[in-house]
């Protein structure tokens, strides 16, 4: 049940990543520049603005992000992951870095020496990034301009360049990686997304049942790294030769890179029990204590339940440790002297778990 819901929630994922770009999101504009209208949001700290972003509402086929070139973006190019819009604007190409794949916009910038000056003056008046979604341009400054009529002016007249140029654009596939960058990033958050909700149904709901929980996690980590590792080489051969390769590749590095390990635990996990097919073993142990540990954690605390047993199991190869963790339920129904059978499989993947324990007055269904 729970690996359904899993892929579920991954594959719901992959489509929210895809269908968010096209929205905003947010109210419609209160400001109005030139007659453009236009979004203004400031971040605060406890003393003063330190960011202000003007967003202006833009149907765009192009993707963009214009930001001052720094020393990875360099290095990437050196490498050939990347490849920037260059200029014969020498001082320009080498001041910032325009990360867009869109052959209008690319044209637009090379071409179009306009807009080339309000970009350098945009930035010149503090400006740290321009970024347009599909759906929005975005301008973030550094530094509290909520009270400037200048800097939205330039904004404004950025945003009019922009439009006319989307008036001759080819569509949205002028753009050859704009598919490949949709698919890798959707692909990349269900990955994130799968490996989150298995890390909540272990952490929050479900008591440990594998005999051996170093073996699986050893072995977890191990196809998480190496999945990680095929995948981020994967991203760097399908998205070679774009501008916005580098970027997507630290993205993606960052977001697998905390949530792969963990999935690939869960991946090993699942793959274990549910493709299981093996002859369950009935094992009969005799309950020699039982015990509870409570934990405490930042606004919650929990209560993990326990038994130490004496395994009546001297004729089967599974080693079954002393000390099993076992449910609520179960910790109520036995107590001392008495015998419970466990109900172990061995694991597509050989790692045996407990699919059921049981005192020995119930039942056992195979």
């Amino acid at each position: 049940m729970w690996i359904v819901f899993k892929l579920v929630v991954a594959i719901l994922a992959f489509f929210y990543r895809a269908v968010r770009s096209y929205h905003t999101g947010i109210a419609k504009p209160e400001h109005i520049q030139d007659g453009v209208a236009f979004y203004l949001k400031t971040k605060a700290n406890k003393k003063d603005v330190y960011e202000t972003q003007i967003g202006i509402p833009l149907k765009s086929k192009s993707i963009f992000r214009i930001t001052r070139e720094t020393q990875a973006d360099k290095f990437f190019k050196k490498i050939g992951l990347a490849d920037e819009i260059q200029t014969t604007d020498k001082s320009f190409d080498n001041r910032f870095y325009i990360a867009s794949d869109s052959t209008s916009f690319r044209d637009e910038i090379k071409l179009d020496e306009q807009t080339r000056n309000l970009i350098a003056e945009l930035f010149k008046r503090g400006c740290e990034d321009i970024t347009g979604t599909g759906r929005m341009i975005w301008f973030g400054f550094f530094g509290d301009h909520s009270k400037s009529k200048i800097v939205p002016e330039f904004c404004a007249k950025f945003y009019n360049q922009i439009s006319e140029m989307e008036q001759k654009s080819a569509g949205f596939f002028n753009d050859p990686f704009a598919v490949k960058i949709l698919i890798t990033e959707c692909a990349v958050w269900s990955l994130a997304a799968y490996s989150v909700m298995g890390f909540g149904e272990w952490y929050y709901w479900q008591q440990d049942v594998f005999l051996n929980r170093t073996a699986l996690l050893r072995d977890g980590v191990f196809v998480g790294s190496v999945l990680t590792c095929v995948l981020l080489g994967f991203i760097f051969l399908f998205m070679k030769g774009s501008s916005r390769a580098h970027r997507i590749l630290v993205e993606s590095a960052l977001v697998l890179g905390f949530s792969i390990p963990v999935g690939g635990i869960h991946i090993v996990r699942d793959i274990n029990m549910n493709a299981d097919t093996s002859i369950p073993n009935l094992v009969e142990a005799e309950v020699l204590d039982t015990y509870t540990v409570k934990r405490r954690r930042k606004r919650r605390s929990s209560t993990d339940y326990y038994m130490r047993i004496n395994p009546q199991a001297e004729d089967h190869k599974i080693v079954i440790p002393q000390t099993i963790e076992v449910s609520n339920d179960l910790y109520n129904k036995i107590k001392r002297g008495d015998v419970v059978i466990l109900k172990i499989r061995l694991g597509y993947l050989n790692h045996p778990w407990f699919e059921e324990m049981t005192p020995k007055t119930t039942e056992v269904n195979f």
